[in-house]
């Protein structure tokens, strides 16, 4: 009798014991993951403040060259110079603002695995994003530079237009060799080249995050 009863109660500590070690291991993941989300938000700030300030410039710059195409329809070359401007403007805005609403969408309190697809969500419309703003900055320069000049009072294109063609040119050529290069990182064997510059177009602040997100998922799991 006494045997069963020593039995019983020491079964009853095992369970107590498995109790609080449950607790306390809960406890512990919880704090772990307050931890590592504290870190994934202080790993997005520098990304917020980018973004506020592309947005803020892309504003600017849609104030600057709306008027330089508005003013200017019956001027071909002004035309085109002041709308490429304008386009690039509005697709500053665009990125900067869908970025910004991305992130303001993620829910930190939300299980691991659906923070890490709301990241993993950013990281693909920075990469598509990173892509098209590489090959549209091959070709934005020449407008840019033209609508300079004739902002200072030389029009380029009526004094030189052969320097223009020469501009044209160039981006045609940068377009091509940009877009080679980022084809050329695709193949078979350039994993190292095509994760530069995958990381280069996310930035360090959002692969902050992501890892450290990956760490709660990676603590989970063991």
């Amino acid at each position: 009798m006494e045997t069963t009863m020593e039995l019983d109660e020491l079964k009853q500590a095992w369970q107590s014991l498995d109790r609080r070690l449950e607790k306390q291991n809960a406890l512990n993941l919880q704090l772990f993951k307050d931890s590592r989300v504290a870190r994934m938000k202080s790993g997005l700030r520098p990304l917020v403040f980018g973004q506020a300030v592309l947005l803020a410039v892309g504003i600017a710059m849609t104030v600057a060259f709306a008027p330089l195409w508005v003013r200017n329809l019956g001027t071909p070359h002004l035309f085109v110079y002041g709308i490429s401007l304008h386009a690039y403007a509005l697709m500053i805005i665009v990125s900067a603002s869908r970025n910004l609403y991305m992130i303001g969408q993620i829910d930190h309190a939300a299980p691991v695995l659906e923070i890490q697809k709301q990241l993993a969500e950013l990281r693909s419309w920075q990469l598509r994003s990173g892509y098209w703003f590489a090959l549209v900055g091959c070709f934005i320069w020449t407008p840019m530079l033209m609508g300079v000049f004739y902002w200072l009072g030389a029009d380029i294109w009526v004094h030189k237009p052969a320097f223009v063609y020469w501009c044209l040119a160039s981006s045609v050529v940068a377009v091509v060799a940009t877009w080679g290069f980022i084809r050329f990182s695709r193949w078979p064997g350039q994993e190292k080249l095509r994760q530069a510059i995958n990381a280069s177009a996310i930035g360090h602040s959002l692969q902050r995050a992501q890892a450290a997100i990956d760490e709660i998922a990676r603590f989970e799991r063991d």
